[in-house]
């Protein structure tokens, strides 16, 4: 199974619509980088079982970035946000405010 960013990415903007345990089997894949194997160990479901949620829970963040599309409305502010910094001064303070806000 390959582990793509993107996942994570989209596990930071709404992992909390994910329930408590399949939030805990996006870490423990993506964040821990454990593997099935041993995540069925750690957790008491079968391989299948922790392959089956995990694909769930890929759909689920999936559907909520096709529905919200925040991932790409963070990378559009970030751009903007970053030609603001490039001018110094005010607005560059102003810009590292709203980059942390976004990053919050």
């Amino acid at each position: 199974m390959d582990k793509d960013l993107t996942i994570e990415r989209l596990y930071a903007l709404y992992g909390k619509l994910l329930t408590e345990k399949r939030g805990e089997l996006i870490e423990m894949f993506y964040e821990l980088d454990l593997s099935l194997g041993e995540i069925s160990s750690l957790t008491g479901l079968s391989r299948q079982a922790v392959s089956d949620a995990l694909q769930k829970s890929r759909r689920a963040l999936a559907e909520c970035e096709n529905k919200l599309s925040l991932m790409d409305k963070f990378a559009r502010a970030d751009k903007v946000i970053g030609e603001i910094a490039a001018l110094g001064g005010e607005p560059a303070r102003l810009a590292a405010q709203l980059k942390d806000i976004l990053e919050e």
